[in-house]
């Protein structure tokens, strides 16, 4: 419901600014989306910190039964059973190292891009962009 999911977004933002270095910039897009600016030295120690801080949190975030059966059961408006999967964070990383980085749009779709590729994975994840141009 409304109030769980408003729970898991209060708790990212908490996991997000407890893994930033001075400097860092966390922001709310919106909805389940953030974004985090920090130094390419500490993106992938952030990436590694969020992933792992969340996958130690999330159990506390399911009632015990969905946690032994490996997901969420409801019933859905036509009367039947919908199963989702548990609850996880996926990160999308992009930076300048291998490339220039010349626009917000870019970079917003670079992120989303690496993002779903995240999503891929049953746990929570996180991918970077390595690609050249």
């Amino acid at each position: 419901g409304f109030k769980r999911g408003d729970e898991v977004i209060q708790k990212t933002a908490q996991l997000l600014l407890a893994a930033r270095v001075p400097g860092d910039f966390v922001g709310h897009v919106g909805g389940d989306d953030f974004i985090m600016v920090t130094t390419l030295e500490h993106s992938e120690p952030a990436c590694q910190r969020i992933v792992s801080d969340f996958e130690t949190m999330a159990p506390e975030l399911h009632d015990p039964e969905d946690r032994a059966r490996g997901c969420i059961e409801v019933i859905d408006r036509q009367g039947i059973l919908a199963r989702f999967p548990l609850v996880g964070v996926a990160v999308g990383a992009v930076t300048n190292e291998i490339r220039p980085l010349t626009s917000i749009g870019q970079i917003s779709a670079l992120g989303a891009e690496m993002k779903r590729f995240a999503k891929r994975s049953p746990r929570s994840a996180y991918a970077f962009d390595r690609r050249t141009n």
